[in-house]
């Protein structure tokens, strides 16, 4: 490891937990699912467009697991705020990958982020 990976990694390990929450969600391309969902709700303030389609004519379609559907009028497919996101296929919260990525950051064992975070090891491979 080079002198400024080095750094880098000291100046993450340094930065307070909602610093590296907020530094990996925006790396990640996500923000928290309730935030996204009432931006994605709003979206005539804020030109919120279809993952697929890009239209910006979309409307609520109801919720399944406690999660904002929405149906593009464009294109007539359905889709959430994970759409096209690495979340997409993901059973996991945002913030446990973000608890995720501050552990590997700390560079800790694979065995103790999975005690740590009550996951299986397998699952620590993410």
């Amino acid at each position: 490891m080079n002198m400024l990976e080095t750094e880098f990694l000291e100046y993450l390990n340094n930065l307070p937990l909602a610093e590296k929450e907020q530094l990996a969600l925006k790396w990640l391309g996500e923000v928290r699912q309730s935030e996204s969902d009432t931006m994605l709700s709003e979206n005539s303030a804020n030109n919120t467009t279809c993952p697929h389609c890009h239209s910006d004519k979309i409307q609520k379609n109801g919720k399944s697991h406690n999660t904002q559907n929405f149906k593009c009028k464009g294109c007539c497919k359905t889709f959430t705020t994970k759409t096209k996101t690495i979340f997409a296929n993901t059973n996991k919260s945002t913030e446990l990958w973000c608890r995720y990525i501050d552990l590997m950051g700390k560079k800790l064992s694979l065995r103790h982020i999975a005690k740590e975070l009550d996951i299986n090891l397998k699952t620590a491979f993410m």
